[in-house]
């Protein structure tokens, strides 16, 4: 009876090994693959997403297709869709509209000029997710997929660091430092591995394996050293939220072990660069990238010795009292779990006060001259027509977008607006006010999803990975590099929770 049942279930089996190497190859592959060098690695990786989620739906149609019995059969058993889904559909139904309506034509949904992020793009993230949501079974050869690929990230964005171009990527860029890593240049790598860097802790905290914690461990620190060779400072925000979100998932379960120990590797890697950075003065290298860090004040500042060592001492003394069987025999972790989160919750908001407070007003030197661009950006949406404020300019337009009023403005200062250095905004602007509900949303639902069932280890590391996300978000694009592997990312999370329920 059970051979029977397998054969006949075939197609569903072949599905999930679909599925499984497309994973493996959108995390193995995807963020090194290029051509022409840096020339043209934008369209490289639009053109190699768009190849690999196109063979996926293929196969996805025919196996569907073959199982269409079980697959109706499943329907009506309660695999419905949920609030994660219904916004992930609205937000494709956005930018189809989006991009019909869209003043520049076929552009707004093919995408061939800047930043490439058309219509049809993000249909087929959207696809990506829906298909890995509903195939995609946990597997232990992806979590080491991507734990080699991102060792070997780190290796080629530090090797870039001491001057050495492994993957002569560089070649022909007439000595342009901003390109630093296998993603492009500074903004992106400082997203991708900022956001990576925020998993790597928590696959750290819910480990229970020797080797897994030692190989996250190590991931951990190898990451934050990778970021700050970055010589931006946007993963901050991204390490920041997954170290708060990690700490309150830990107050609630009355352990800050595992947290610690996230603390602690981060604190390793700051020592490594800080190590790298006085042996440039000693012994003269003159690195250019290490100068450029110098002047990156927001950075540099995380590297002064009176900050290491203060957090070096707390981390020694949190570790003693965690040690400590009178701490343990008094239930102090007890007072801790109870009044913990609350005190956390507190501070969270104060300095949600105080960064609001610190941004306002606006001024147009704000982060690196976003506050200039954001409120044209601002300015500009509101100058739209009601229908366009809706559904946004056209996926891709943003430069049209921004043209309308701003065009002799950039003509002047030599410039091209194509994108708003805030994933929000460019939403805002592209796809009007209902992208960006329906794509902010998507991320809430999940990640309520997510924190009300923390007791699930994979469960954790997605609320940790769309918090990091969507805070770099605040001073980040959607790119082709990362929006498609948040999707499928996005997906993995909703493939568990969905398992979990049935």
């Amino acid at each position: 009876m059970k051979k029977k049942e397998k054969e006949t279930n075939l197609p569903g089996y072949m599905q999930r090994g679909v599925t499984l190497l497309y994973l493996v190859i959108m995390t193995g592959i995807f963020p090194f693959f290029f051509r022409n060098r840096f020339f043209d690695i934008t369209s490289a990786r639009k053109d190699f997403f768009q190849a690999g989620t196109l063979m996926l739906l293929s196969c996805t149609v025919v196996f569907w297709l073959a199982s269409l019995r079980r697959f109706q059969e499943n329907l009506k058993g309660g695999k419905e869709v949920d609030g994660v889904d219904i916004c992930v559909l609205l937000f494709m139904a956005v930018v189809t509209i989006s991009s019909i309506l869209s003043p520049c034509g076929s552009e707004a949904f093919w995408g061939n000029q800047d930043r490439q992020l058309g219509g049809a793009f993000l249909l087929l993230c959207g696809s990506a997710y829906f298909v890995v949501s509903r195939s995609y079974r946990t597997s232990g050869l992806l979590l080491w997929v991507f734990l080699l690929a991102n060792y070997t990230a780190y290796a080629i964005m530090i090797c870039n660091f001491f001057g050495v171009d492994v993957l002569h990527l560089k070649e022909g860029l007439k000595g342009n430092i901003s390109f630093t890593g296998i993603m492009g240049n500074v903004n992106v790598n400082s997203e991708y591995f900022g956001v990576v860097t925020a998993l790597m802790m928590a696959f750290l905290c819910k480990c229970k394996e020797r080797l897994s914690r030692v190989c996250f461990w190590a991931g951990t620190a190898s990451g934050v050293y990778a970021c700050f060779c970055t010589w931006s400072d946007s993963w901050l925000l991204a390490v920041g939220g997954g170290i708060t979100v990690l700490l309150g998932l830990s107050l609630m379960e009355g352990s800050l072990s595992g947290w610690l120990q996230a603390v602690a590797a981060c604190f390793c890697g700051g020592m490594g660069i800080k190590l790298t950075e006085v042996l440039d003065r000693w012994l003269g290298w003159e690195n250019i990238h290490i100068q450029t860090l110098r002047g990156q004040s927001r950075l540099y500042v995380l590297l002064d010795w009176r900050v290491l060592l203060v957090l070096g001492g707390v981390l020694i003394l949190a570790y003693i009292a965690g040690r400590s069987p009178w701490i343990r025999e008094n239930r102090h972790s007890q007072y801790l779990q109870k009044w913990g989160i609350r005190a956390l919750l507190v501070v969270v908001a104060l300095g949600g006060i105080a960064a609001v407070f610190f941004v306002l007003p606006l001024e147009d030197s704000f982060g690196s001259g976003r506050g200039y661009i954001w409120k044209r950006t601002i300015s500009s949406y509101m100058d739209l027509p009601i229908l366009q404020k809706l559904f946004g300019y056209g996926p891709n337009c943003f430069f049209s977008f921004m043209e309308r009023l701003y065009g002799t403005e950039m003509q002047m200062n030599h410039i091209a607006w194509v994108d708003a250095h805030n994933e929000m905004l460019q939403f805002l602007a592209v796809t009007g006010i209902l992208g960006v509900l329906f794509y902010l949303g998507m991320q809430l639902f999940l990640l309520i999803s997510c924190l009300r069932r923390r007791q699930e280890p994979m469960l954790t590391v997605g609320a940790t990975g769309i918090a990091a996300f969507m805070l770099q978000a605040l001073v980040n694009n959607p790119l082709v590099f990362t929006t498609p592997l948040y999707f499928i990312f996005l997906g993995i999370i909703q493939s568990k929770i969905r398992k979990k329920s049935e």
